[in-house]
């Protein structure tokens, strides 16, 4: 009885240790990039646009003073959603909501429009005769257009505002 137990506890003991190693391929859990590049590769769409990812934040404090020049900077960072071109894009209006200026006035100068590289934006914004004498806002808004020069605007996370004091 004693030869007979020795002989199960060894061939227990054997089959832990040899189901150990049955396995030589390793594991890997599963991760959200791993899915994502699968897919992306089987299904040949490595590249999705969407405007749900479009998205800027301004890192250019509020309440800038203009002062004698007329100008300011407005930058920050920026995430074009995976567009084939996009545009950032401003306007200028007063205290009460009046709209006074925008990238699109041919009075202004070249270049209006911004774009965001590398995740970041800057604009130079200037304000030629425009004699700003209460505060202002300036709206920026991201917009990308796909292949048919569709637009897309996602105006919860694309779209910012910042405050001009005279």
């Amino acid at each position: 009885m004693r030869a007979y137990l020795n002989s199960l506890g060894i061939a227990l003991l054997l089959g832990a240790v040899l189901t150990q190693f049955t396995n030589c391929d390793g594991y890997q859990a599963q991760t959200v990039s791993s899915v994502l590049e699968k897919s992306c590769f089987e299904e040949d769409n490595c590249f999705d646009s969407d405007e749900n990812f479009l998205k800027i934040e301004i890192t250019t404090e509020n309440d800038q003073s203009l002062g004698a020049v007329q100008w300011t900077n407005v930058s920050g960072k920026c995430n074009e959603g995976g567009f084939d071109s996009h545009q950032i894009r401003w306007k200028l209006y007063d205290s009460q909501g009046g709209f006074v200026w925008d990238h699109m006035d041919p009075n202004h100068g070249a270049p209006l429009d911004g774009l965001c590289k590398n995740g970041k934006f800057d604009l130079l914004i200037h304000f030629p005769n425009v004699g700003i004498s209460e505060q202002h806002y300036v709206e920026v808004e991201l917009v990308a257009f796909d292949v048919d020069k569709r637009e897309y605007r996602n105006t919860l996370l694309a779209k910012k505002k910042v405050y001009i004091i005279p």
